[in-house]
């Protein structure tokens, strides 16, 4: 069995864990404004038949 009790590791936040939660999000954003860019609105939609 195991000798001694067992111990609860606690770590530290490393320093850059902001800056990493910052990067995460503004490569969220950005991935969802190029989806955006691509995907079609119903102004977009309404623009398009009215050309025609």
């Amino acid at each position: 069995m195991r000798k001694g009790p067992i111990r609860c590791v606690r770590i530290p936040l490393h320093e850059s864990f902001e800056e990493d939660m910052k990067r995460i999000k503004e490569e969220r954003e950005k991935l969802i404004q190029e989806m955006s860019d691509k995907c079609m609105t119903a102004s977009d939609f309404t623009h398009n038949t009215q050309s025609r």
